[in-house]
């Protein structure tokens, strides 16, 4: 099966006849679209992309799925999930109107994200057997995924990074297949490197990955370590670094409050205000009022 550089660019091409909405986020190369489908019979040939879809509304009951194993006949109803693994050529056949709300990936990310960790390849193959099922938690990462990938500036795409580790983890669970954890902590040295490079990049877009590989673990390993040796996750620390450079600032320069958001990294004069409110229980105006009186 040849590969593709988007399976979502494909996806516009083939279903070009339906109204989409797209979405691309984070730095996995995770794409995102809502798809608004009437009945169709359609192979999609998934070549090194995995797809996970949720259906949004449904008109119709059924829909006849085959991916290489005979034809099933299976209840086609709002909040149902279906994974279409990489390397698969499903053929699916709905009848009548259904919205889907569509994540795809490339396999490759696995490997990034998880690390030594990943798990045997067709690590989703056995999700097919069911072709729809249910599952809350999956159901929550997806239209959070969405909803932050409609959002700017360098913390969603920490957030996106973060909720897409957890579904990819939370599939893989409801795979039947088992992560093989590694047992090695975290260094003091490690720490240190990634929080100088937080401090040095404060205000720049920082994914996730990008920390994880300058001290040379996998993105999972390195949010769950980094939490247990520091009380605190890596988005956790991003954003308390930038509240303390942006108070000082505040205190010690009369730098327009616009200018000082954006030089600790904030997307807008809004977003500081809003964590400023969130964290601190005071505007940013007002910090620098009492920090000065």
């Amino acid at each position: 099966m040849t590969t593709r550089a988007s399976f979502a660019d494909w996806y516009k091409q083939a279903y070009a006849g339906f109204p989409q909405e797209h979405r691309a986020a984070g730095a996995s190369g995770l794409q995102m679209f809502f798809v608004e489908q009437d009945s169709h019979d359609s192979i999609d040939e998934m070549g090194d992309h995995h797809l996970l879809g949720l259906v949004a509304s449904a008109e119709a009951d059924r829909s006849f799925w085959d991916f290489g194993d005979g034809k099933k006949e299976v209840a086609n109803s709002a909040s149902a999930l279906v994974v279409q693994p990489a390397q698969s050529a499903p053929r699916m056949m709905v009848d009548g109107r259904h919205d889907v709300l569509v994540m795809t990936f490339p396999d490759a990310v696995l490997g990034r994200f998880l690390g030594e960790m990943t798990p045997k390849a067709g690590v989703f193959d056995a999700l097919t057997d069911y072709v729809l099922f249910r599952d809350r938690e999956t159901r929550h990462f997806m239209l959070s995924l969405w909803d932050t990938a409609a959002k700017d500036g360098p913390m969603a795409g920490i957030k996106i990074d973060s909720l897409f580790q957890l579904l990819i983890v939370r599939l893989i669970e409801l795979s039947g297949q088992a992560l093989t954890r590694s047992t090695a902590g975290l260094s003091q040295e490690q720490i240190a490197k990634a929080c100088a490079l937080i401090e040095d990049r404060l205000g720049e877009g920082l994914s996730l990955p990008e920390i994880a590989g300058e001290v040379g673990v996998s993105p999972f390993h390195f949010a769950r370590q980094f939490k247990a040796k520091t009380g605190d996750t890596p988005h956790g620390y991003v954003m308390e670094r930038r509240l303390a450079r942006a108070k000082n600032a505040l205190q010690h320069s009369r730098d327009p409050i616009a200018d000082i958001a954006y030089a600790c990294g904030f997307s807008s004069q809004q977003h500081m205000t809003t964590a400023f409110s969130k964290h601190l229980r005071v505007t940013p105006a007002r910090y620098r009022k009492m920090a000065t009186a």
